[in-house]
């Protein structure tokens, strides 16, 4: 759950954001791991990221900003195994958002609540 701080002087007081309940279910269901900030925004709307410990299954996860409002998914993992890089690529378009405004604010990735593994499929009938 996040809670928001504001500080005066000694004086701490904690809040809850405007729509806590949509965004407390939200956060609830999913695992959030801190990106950082982006290294840099590419020509076709894509963020580059440096991981360090890279997950397994980051490829199609969504990636939220400060506000947990999903901006796009994971488009790519390439690079060094150690640490590799993050591609993310935008739901919208760059005349929607600043770009300078997405360099310098915080992402995060949100793991999905789906099963991974083999998927379900009826086995075949076997002919006689």
């Amino acid at each position: 759950m996040f809670l928001y701080f504001s500080f005066d002087g000694n004086n701490c007081t904690k809040y809850y954001p405007k729509h806590f309940d949509i965004r407390y279910q939200q956060v609830k269901k999913a695992e959030v791991k801190k990106l950082g900030t982006p290294l840099r925004f590419t020509a076709n709307n894509h963020l580059l990221f440096r991981i360090h410990k890279p997950g397994s299954r980051v490829i199609g996860r969504s990636v939220a900003n400060e506000k947990m409002e999903v901006i796009g998914k994971v488009h790519d993992l390439f690079g060094p195994i150690n640490q590799p890089f993050l591609s993310v690529s935008l739901k919208s378009k760059n005349n929607d958002i600043s770009i300078a405004r997405l360099t310098k604010s915080t992402f995060f990735l949100l793991h999905d609540n789906r099963q991974h593994g083999k998927r379900y499929s009826p086995r075949r009938k076997k002919s006689k």
